[in-house]
């Protein structure tokens, strides 16, 4: 459950952002974090995941889940996610949190989110880096690129059809009470967690979640658990979950933080498909 992640102490935070800024700049300044990008290249190309999902819709509504952005600068994987976002054309599109980065910044951030556009709206939950490493003022960033923020809240997507965005586990105030309390009884909820854990409180509550935060694992070794992943995950890391008549989606994600590898695990946009048609079936 959310309530058992043990939270970081503002001291904690600060050494813990320290090491990493002092991590990066030596793979950087030693020329390791280049030979590692370019070695992992093939693997860190964007896997399009297409699923279909019953849903009370009158015509095919087609949601995109983005998730773990974590944008320092512009790269191949940033530049081949926004020319995939606007070959598809999605309907809505999801930010499952961690846009933001240790080495990002405002003008970064809104020329990448400017890049996203659908006309059901771009809709975003935070993750534990937007705490961590907030944009420096976020309420513009986010206005002048049109990203809407659901923390604890939601709204309607269709007719009948809602979001519902519960905050982050990690690093957030979750409150699944307040962010379903507004929908009318009947009504068909997705639901978009950072963290994966967040769904031990909804499920049940919700027809389908989102997640995303594992990476997938990002580095694994084929047969084997994932290696490491970090707290708010366990027991989800990528892919489809059940619980209580709700299912949750786990997104592998788009970056590779830490160190820019990926091995059996390639970052994913993953397409939704809300079809009336599969729901009469």
């Amino acid at each position: 459950m959310t309530s058992r992640i043990q939270r970081r102490s503002p001291g904690g935070l600060r050494r813990m952002l320290w090491r990493k800024r002092v991590q990066h700049a030596a793979l950087r300044r030693t020329g390791i974090w280049a030979l590692l990008d370019a070695a992992s290249a093939p693997a860190k190309r964007i896997e399009v995941t297409r699923h279909v999902v019953a849903a009370p819709v009158a015509r095919p509504l087609t949601v995109a889940l983005l998730a773990d952005l974590h944008l320092a600068e512009r790269n191949r994987e940033i530049d081949e996610m926004l020319a995939i976002v606007r070959t598809e054309r999605p309907d809505v599109i999801v930010l499952a949190g961690d846009v933001t980065s240790l080495h990002g910044n405002d003008s970064l951030y809104l020329e990448v989110l400017r890049g996203l556009a659908a006309p059901g709206g771009v809709w975003m939950v935070p993750g534990n880096w937007d705490y961590w490493a907030p944009m420096a003022d976020a309420r513009s960033v986010l206005e002048r690129s049109g990203v809407r923020l659901l923390v604890n809240a939601s709204t309607q997507i269709d007719p009948g059809v809602w979001l519902a965005g519960v905050d982050d586990a990690v690093a957030g105030s979750p409150d699944p009470e307040a962010a379903l309390c507004g929908i009318p009884p009947g009504a068909w909820v997705m639901a978009v967690v950072h963290c994966p854990v967040g769904f031990d409180e909804i499920a049940g509550r919700c027809a389908i979640a989102l997640a995303g935060h594992t990476h997938g694992g990002q580095i694994r070794v084929p047969g084997l658990p994932a290696l490491w992943l970090p707290a708010g995950c366990r027991p989800y890391v990528s892919g489809w979950y059940e619980r209580q008549g709700s299912r949750m989606y786990v997104s592998r994600g788009i970056a590779a933080p830490g160190i820019p590898v990926r091995m059996f695990c390639r970052p994913e946009i993953a397409m939704f498909k809300l079809s009336g048609a599969e729901f009469e079936r």
